[in-house]
């Protein structure tokens, strides 16, 4: 990854160090905890995300070490990493259901976020403070591209569900009926690495001005 940018990560950094209070840090935790305690909220607002980047594709792979979210839609802007890193609602129109508190329930599933898209290549840390991450893994180079898409990484961590318990609170709590009105959202994969085996995939059927009126869903045993 060439010419990322870091100074805006370690500016935003500095601003919530200025900023900072310890209500207000206890308050993102509790919102966090709470309001998104859910274990499948962080899914849905990840394909909430992709949905309002206009990405075709979203992939979900579990894996040991954690869970991998890439999709192919628009990639971060500055207002992008700001609005991540707030409790604000986002500028984008359609953001409100994911950048700022929407985005926080990912903190279910993970202590310490990463996020790579366009020339941003950084980790949240305590809900808001973003901290600069030059490091892909060599695993994820094929998906990195400047102009397109988003990776985020959600490693494993104590204190927090394992990678078998969030492929089981999938299957309990994944319902696919939620893709019927997505716009521009064609495919939609979930893949275990653990057991190598694709969970599901979701294709929708696109039409009558976007919006999606047929729903294909399959399980696939084995990961070609």
């Amino acid at each position: 990854m060439a010419d990322l940018e870091s100074s805006l990560i370690t500016t935003i950094y500095a601003e919530k160090e200025r900023e900072k209070s310890e209500d207000r840090d206890n308050l993102l935790k509790l919102t966090s905890k709470k309001l998104y305690g859910e274990k499948i909220h962080y899914v849905l607002e990840m394909i909430q995300n992709a949905e309002d980047e206009e990405s075709t594709i979203i992939t979900f792979v579990f894996k040991k070490s954690g869970v991998i979210v890439i999709n192919n839609g628009r990639p971060f802007s500055e207002d992008d990493v700001r609005s991540i890193c707030s409790v604000k609602t986002g500028s984008k129109r359609k953001k409100i259901g994911f950048f700022g508190i929407g985005f926080k329930s990912v903190f279910s599933a993970t202590d310490r976020p990463q996020i790579i898209s366009g020339k941003f290549n950084f980790n949240i840390e305590r809900y808001i403070y973003p901290t600069v991450n030059g490091y892909l893994p060599k695993a994820l180079k094929k998906y990195y591209h400047p102009d397109e898409g988003a990776i985020f990484i959600l490693p494993s961590c104590k204190g927090m569900p394992t990678s078998n318990e969030l492929v089981d609170n999938f299957y309990k709590s994944f319902d696919s009926k939620i893709l019927l009105f997505l716009r521009h959202l064609e495919k939609v994969e979930f893949r275990d690495e653990i057991k190598h085996t694709m969970l599901k995939e979701i294709r929708t059927t696109i039409k009558y001005e976007g919006v999606a009126n047929v729903l294909r869903s399959r399980r696939v045993k084995e990961l070609v």
